[in-house]
């Protein structure tokens, strides 16, 4: 209400818009340097102080929000979530916390059912008409469904602009129906991938290993120091690929003309050796006397019946 209240000012004075935007920092003195009087320069300067402690609030919940996201029980689903398009840290964890344990739906056209974005199809002699988006009642939180159907549809209108898969069901969709209508049908889509994802517990197909790197430093992004658990956001990267098995020799993207570093693999194994997948041979990375040394680790079926040398006698 306050954005809006200092808009009015500006129509009701016909004032000319400063460059950057209305409410920025950097525009503070262009309110200081209007002619208002004494009455619309405290309204003005009321809204200003409003709109300074919610964004600060704002902050803070944004903050919180990244920290849960990397913390348990949220972390270990949040990487096969943030890998998908349209899928930013709040969408996903609204999507999450309406969810809650996926396995509780034993198929994807009951998770759909859940959000309240399932669709009918009703027959009659030659004639296919479509039903109504459907909302099932049911014992569980309608304020949940609300909450997952609201994100699903913010997701599905984010991927439609950014994510060539997605906008070509799009505009295949929109053909025959509302552009509304072929929105909540891409949002249903990406519930049932959703699904598929978060039971197989696997990466998202249609993106190549950068694109999901480049998801996954979007999310190290909205993270502070504390968020991200001692890592460096080059580091996170390469956490969040090999999570999803992944990006194991990827070092580095480049995206809008800008080439970006991404942790080498051995580097982030030597702070979460879990990671490593059975078999693997990696030289680590161990922190000996004030500086990073390498240090040769080998599974154990790398030397099994192939007359090889222990790490340790070579």
């Amino acid at each position: 209400m306050s954005k809006k209240r200092l808009h009015s000012v500006v129509q009701r004075f016909n004032l000319d818009l400063p460059d950057g935007g209305l409410l920025t920092d950097q525009n503070q003195s262009w309110w200081e340097k209007q002619e208002f009087s004494d009455l619309t320069r405290f309204e003005v300067e009321q809204e200003l102080d409003i709109v300074a402690q919610l964004e600060e609030k704002k902050a803070a919940i944004d903050q919180k929000l990244a920290e849960l996201s990397n913390t348990e029980p949220w972390a270990s689903d949040m990487v096969y979530l943030m890998q998908i398009p349209g899928m930013g840290l709040i969408l996903s964890m609204v999507v999450l916390s309406a969810i809650g344990d996926i396995t509780r739906f034993s198929h994807p056209k009951k998770l759909v059912s859940y959000a309240g974005i399932s669709a009918g199809v009703h027959t009659s002699g030659e004639t296919n008409r479509s039903k109504p988006i459907t909302i099932t009642e049911g014992t569980q939180s309608e304020e949940g469904r609300k909450e997952l159907r609201w994100a699903m549809v913010e997701a599905a209108w984010a991927a439609i602009r950014s994510d060539p898969y997605w906008k070509g069901q799009f505009k295949r969709l929109e053909k025959r129906m509302h552009k509304n209508k072929a929105a909540v049908a891409i949002a249903r889509r990406m519930l049932v991938s959703i699904w598929h994802i978060l039971i197989k517990r696997e990466p998202y197909h249609h993106f190549d290993e950068e694109t999901i790197a480049y998801k996954m430093l979007i999310w190290a992004w909205a993270m502070d120091e504390t968020a991200l658990k001692d890592m460096t956001r080059q580091q996170f990267v390469k956490y969040g690929l090999l999570r999803l098995g992944v990006g194991e020799d990827l070092e580095r993207i480049k995206r809008n003309g800008n080439p970006r570093r991404i942790a080498p693999t051995e580097e982030v194994l030597a702070m979460s050796p879990e990671l490593k997948p059975p078999g693997k041979f990696f030289v680590f990375k161990i922190f000996i006397g004030g500086a990073f040394q390498p240090r040769e680790q080998a599974g154990v079926e790398d030397f099994k019946d192939h007359g090889k040398k222990k790490p340790h006698q070579r």
